[in-house]
């Protein structure tokens, strides 16, 4: 075993390493099954987890876990979570750096002037991706709600969502911090959930809507989407 250990400690751990291991062992529990289904999942959070808290949302305990993490060659969680932040270390980049990096390919153009095309390149296909009509009745909709009018947006549309709804005064709007949670809990009917979405390389705003919010949503009277464009 801690022959294994040394040999975890030279190497980090990337998912795909995580993966091939966890499918090298002869058998997994329906515990076991829980954990590796939630760190492949949550595989880059895992660094900044706390072990009482893990174990909670995953529903098992920290014995459980200990004794899954030694299967796979580790002394526990805190020696599992050091090779993952390795790991991570290698793959995240500063935004200096990543200009170093394309300054030095010397792609024949200048780093400022190959961003500000790709900006122009998603802005053009924002555009293409929505329809006047659709433009004009979600106006409608904010102008004369039938009832709570959602904003929402996730990781870097989160900012999008947040400056949207500043832009608003009017009491029906709302963002709550769990849409799922605010959708039941609200009294009134809901209008609609408008939607932030940014950097989503060739899917439209409102296909990503379809694809990921109105499955969980099924119900609302209407989902109404905001890109930069309409911001």
């Amino acid at each position: 075993m801690s022959r294994r250990l040394r040999i975890w400690e030279k190497f980090p751990m990337d998912r795909k390493t995580f993966i091939s291991k966890v499918n090298g062992l002869d058998s997994l529990t329906s515990e076991e099954v829980l954990i590796a289904q939630y760190f492949m999942k949550h595989y880059t959070m895992l660094p900044f987890a706390k072990i009482d808290e893990l174990c909670k949302q995953i529903g098992v305990g920290k014995a459980t876990l200990g004794r899954f993490l030694q299967r796979l060659g580790f002394s526990g969680f805190l020696e599992f979570k050091k090779q993952v932040s390795n790991e991570l270390a290698l793959t995240l980049t500063t935004p200096v750096e990543r200009y170093e990096g394309a300054r030095q390919a010397d792609q024949g153009q200048s780093v400022l002037e190959s961003h500000a095309k790709e900006i122009m390149s998603n802005m053009a296909k924002t555009f293409s991706s929505l329809s006047e009509s659709d433009f004009d009745l979600a106006i409608v909709y904010m102008q004369n709600p039938r009832g709570k009018l959602y904003v929402v947006g996730s990781a870097s549309s989160e900012a999008l969502a947040n400056y949207f709804y500043l832009l608003t005064t009017a009491a029906h709007v709302a963002m709550p911090m769990q849409l799922a949670a605010g959708l039941m809990r609200s009294a009134s009917p809901v209008a609609g959930v408008v939607i932030a979405c940014a950097g989503v390389a060739n899917v439209s705003p409102i296909e990503l809507a379809k694809r990921t919010m109105i499955p969980m949503l099924g119900g609302l009277l209407s989902v109404l989407v905001c890109s930069q464009v309409l911001i």
